[in-house]
């Protein structure tokens, strides 16, 4: 599908794209999901501020994070918060219980701002290249 889409066979698109996965341009090949086909019917985007922003503290909050199966995405941001995160889950008691074992018990979490998507209009992972 590729390779018809810019004129090349194959073979050589495939060559293009592992010379691409090789210099690390490309580092990942993702599917898009429909979540709520898969019964996953809530996304949580999530401000959270620490007390205190050392490198130390800063490597605790974001291990704490990593492992969750739920956080799809987490960013470490400028601005009035420190970090941006995206959690994708059943329901409510399953965010719930996200933040219960996570958030809460988080001694050097300020505070913690949650917004529920009522509907996605533009989910898209990709960058056009000209």
């Amino acid at each position: 599908f590729i390779g018809e889409q810019i004129g090349l066979s194959t073979s050589a698109t495939q060559r293009r794209i592992s010379a691409l996965k090789d210099k690390g341009i490309i580092k990942k090949e993702y599917a898009e999901i429909d979540y709520s086909k898969i019964g996953y019917d809530l996304t949580v985007l999530v401000d959270v501020t620490l007390i205190n922003d050392t490198l130390e503290d800063i490597k605790t909050f974001t291990e704490s994070i990593l492992n969750y199966p739920s956080i799809t995405q987490l960013y470490f941001i400028t601005g009035k918060t420190d970090y941006f995160l995206i959690f994708i889950g059943k329901n409510m008691e399953e965010y719930n219980r996200f933040i219960k074992k996570t958030l809460f018990p988080n001694k050097n979490v300020k505070a913690f701002s949650s917004k529920v998507v009522m509907k996605t209009i533009k989910n898209q992972i990709t960058v056009p290249i000209t």
